[in-house]
């Protein structure tokens, strides 16, 4: 059991403001390798505000071979055929009737959760289970989301 624990420990993690928005997604870079996959579910309009910084992240995280499936919200089409054309990336869109503030990003044993309205927190969480968890979740939903 001894062992066990000192395996795998969980870790959380809280990041506030555009500069802790900023900061958690640029880590996100530098912890993935090529093939790993960002799965995102639930992406919101309030988004935009970041649109320039998201641009040059997506061309980042192309040119590091990161592959994303991105779930955005049903009014979020104008950014999803944005990304639609991006390499390593797909796209899909929320029925209304799921729509959230915040979004979600699952990769490796991570989940993060993202709500950009207002001023930016993010809370990233280290578990495996969990990580699966939200996984199996998206990718049910990624089942019933519209292309």
């Amino acid at each position: 059991a001894k062992y066990s624990e000192q395996k795998y420990k969980s870790i959380t993690e809280t990041y506030e403001g555009e500069k802790g928005f900023k900061t958690l997604l640029e880590w996100q870079l530098k912890e993935l390798k090529k093939g790993d996959i960002i799965d995102v579910l639930g992406v919101p309009r309030e988004v935009q505000k970041f649109e320039a910084f998201l641009l040059y992240w997506n061309k980042e995280r192309i040119k590091a071979g990161i592959k994303m499936r991105i779930i955005y919200n049903h009014d979020c089409k104008d950014f999803g055929k944005k990304r639609e054309k991006m390499k390593l990336t797909e796209v899909r869109y929320m029925p209304k009737e799921f729509e959230t503030p915040a979004w979600i990003d699952i990769f490796q044993d991570y989940v993060v959760t993202i709500n950009v309205d207002g001023n930016p927190v993010c809370f990233l969480i280290k578990n495996k289970e969990s990580a699966d968890s939200y996984r199996s979740y998206f990718n049910l939903l990624w089942k019933v989301a519209k292309k």
